[in-house]
């Protein structure tokens, strides 16, 4: 039987552990960083949309029609910034549930 085999160094469990949960602190940490910038830039968009609505509410404003384009695409926006919220909430939700 003069096949050989590789020897392979045993692994510690608390290296293996302690790797594997600072992997998913750094997930973590990055995940709730990807949140808080979108939940900046949703509050961004929502001043912006309250600003553009005061305008819309004024004689001026109701007859400017890029007012309404502009209000459009910042709803848009909103409704896209919502979505990546919650699925970002999510994958951190999950993230959090696997850490002791």
């Amino acid at each position: 039987m003069g096949g050989t085999t590789a020897r392979v160094a045993p692994t510690r469990p608390e290296k293996t552990d302690y790797a594997a949960q600072k992997d998913l602190t750094r997930r973590l940490r990055k995940a709730e960083k990807e949140i808080a910038e979108i939940e900046s830039e949703l509050a961004r968009t929502d001043e912006e949309i309250a600003a553009i609505e005061a305008c819309m509410c004024t004689p001026e404003g109701a007859a400017d029609a890029s007012l309404f384009a502009r209000h459009s695409a910042l709803k848009a926006r909103s409704e896209e910034l919502m979505s990546q919220w919650e699925a970002a909430e999510m994958a951190a939700e999950k993230l959090r549930s696997l850490t002791p």
